[in-house]
């Protein structure tokens, strides 16, 4: 894929100037990568807030057309996402990182990126994906209620270079959409859940109808949806995104 970077100092967000830029214009190619270095409305999963300082970390969207994933598949473009995200931060970090279901990056028990994804279906495939990225790089104070980031920076004590990040990301990111499209899902599948934060041992969870509970990762989908085995009875419970949660 050949990308094409543009960067602006502000923006609403990467993700809607991205959608609106292709309401004007959807022939625009793959591989178009929108920068920020300020998004005055940006967004995290659901109705949340993505704090970021200015100037400091990592804002981008990448504009994808993948080519035979199917609707019921799409969380597959969010898995290599995240997979691209861990690998690059471990290599510039030494340490380890985890996807902590589904998508948010942690290290060790603290977020230091989000992923957010705009899928467009044509029929039973997708037409076009928008990948958003946040990524804390170089900020060192956080003010937002956000209850436990964390940066690049704080973990290795030295500045980065935000561009070089990025390039690494998306080189990253090639690897892992040449195997989507060569088909290897199981390959991307397998290692997505070898990734995941908590993926040993039982641990709380938290769900509206249950309440605390002890369970087990099991799986995850294709749909993206959590497989738990309960401590208590062994019965397999499967949960999407936001029916289920983490007891700290």
């Amino acid at each position: 894929m050949k990308y094409s970077l543009i960067f602006f100092d502000e923006l609403k967000s990467t993700n809607y100037f991205l959608s609106e830029k292709l309401k004007v214009d959807n022939s625009i190619g793959e591989g178009l990568v929108i920068c920020a270095d300020y998004q005055t409305q940006g967004r995290g999963q659901a109705t949340n807030s993505w704090e970021s300082e200015r100037g400091k970390n990592l804002l981008f969207s990448l504009l994808l057309r993948p080519i035979n994933i199917f609707a019921s598949e799409q969380f597959l473009i969010s898995q290599i996402v995240a997979l691209s995200i861990k690998d690059v931060l471990e290599t510039f970090l030494g340490q380890q990182i985890s996807i902590k279901w589904p998508n948010d990056i942690y290290f060790q028990e603290k977020k230091i990126a989000g992923i957010l994804i705009k899928n467009t279906l044509c029929g039973s495939t997708i037409k076009e994906s928008i990948v958003g990225v946040g990524l804390n790089v170089n900020q060192e104070i956080f003010v937002s209620d956000a209850p436990n980031p964390i940066s690049m920076k704080l973990i290795a004590q030295k500045e980065f270079d935000r561009r070089l990040v990025l390039e690494k990301i998306l080189q990253r990111f090639e690897f892992y959409y040449k195997d989507l499209k060569e088909q290897k899902r199981l390959k991307i599948a397998e290692m997505y859940k070898d990734s995941l934060y908590r993926k040993t041992g039982f641990h709380l969870f938290e769900n509206d109808e249950k309440g605390c509970f002890l369970g087990k990762i099991y799986d995850v989908l294709p749909t993206g949806q959590l497989v738990l085995v309960q401590k208590d009875n062994g019965q397999k419970m499967i949960f999407s995104f936001k029916e289920i949660r983490f007891c700290t």
